[in-house]
């Protein structure tokens, strides 16, 4: 009877905490500026960020996706509160090196812009999503090879290198389809624990033999690759734990 009444008492508790109010107009968010915790300005035909967002100091979740904007503004930076930044389909040039502020950040979105670079700061941030597909992207900075995460795509951009301790860097999954790399780093064979690979769509002719040090690869796509028959059938061969698409 006594856990009965335990229960009974404790139900109003749980209907108090309740999921934060999700707010889709600046409006309506200025009324409470305190209480605003995720902001959805998603196809709002934005050409900026509303400075106003910098009011929103227990903010941790914000889309601006599907706007015009073209530039990210100093002060979303100052909100240290954020996980989930979303600024995909804009018309966005550079990610200003600030963003290693954010220290809680869980998954950045950034794909479909005009981003020609990333700072070296965005990696060192602790998020376990990295989406940058589909920008004008051609180097990665050498802060990418000390990240740990679950994914990283950067496919559909012009990417014609990469770091040579590549191999450092943690990662379940790496996208790099639809890009301009014609060699892979022998370092690769140390990335022991990656789960997924996707060279495809890359005039990459020849993979590093480190790769069969790979035992947890899973998937490793290599269609429409310039790699010859015999030498994926090498890799088929000896990495028959891997689903290999050519």
């Amino acid at each position: 009877m006594k856990t009965i009444l335990t229960i009974l008492l404790f139900i109003p508790i749980l209907g108090l905490a309740q999921k934060p109010k999700t707010y889709n107009s600046m409006e309506e968010a200025l009324k409470n500026p305190d209480d605003v915790r995720i902001l959805f300005l998603n196809g709002q035909e934005l050409t900026e960020v509303p400075p106003e967002i910098a009011q929103f100091k227990n903010l941790y979740q914000l889309c601006i996706s599907h706007n015009e904007i073209t530039e990210l503004p100093l002060f979303l930076f100052d909100l240290i509160e954020l996980t989930d930044l979303d600024v995909s389909h804009n018309k966005i040039t550079e990610i200003p090196e600030e963003i290693g502020n954010l220290k809680e950040l869980f998954e950045f979105y950034a794909d479909h812009n005009l981003l020609k670079a990333v700072p070296g700061s965005l990696f060192t941030t602790p998020a376990l999503g990295f989406y940058l597909n589909n920008n004008l992207i051609q180097e990665l900075p050498n802060e990418v090879t000390q990240l740990g995460t679950e994914i990283l795509d950067l496919s559909y951009n012009q990417i014609y290198v990469l770091p040579d301790s590549l191999g450092n860097m943690h990662a379940d999954q790496l996208l790099l389809a639809h890009n301009e790399l014609t060699e892979i780093p022998e370092s690769i064979g140390n990335m022991t624990k990656i789960q997924a690979l996707d060279l495809s769509y890359n005039p990459v002719e020849w993979l590093p033999t480190s790769l069969f040090n790979c035992l947890d690869l899973g998937e490793l796509n290599l269609k429409k690759t310039k790699m010859k028959r015999k030498e994926v059938f090498v890799f088929e061969y000896v990495m028959d734990w891997c689903d290999i698409i050519r």
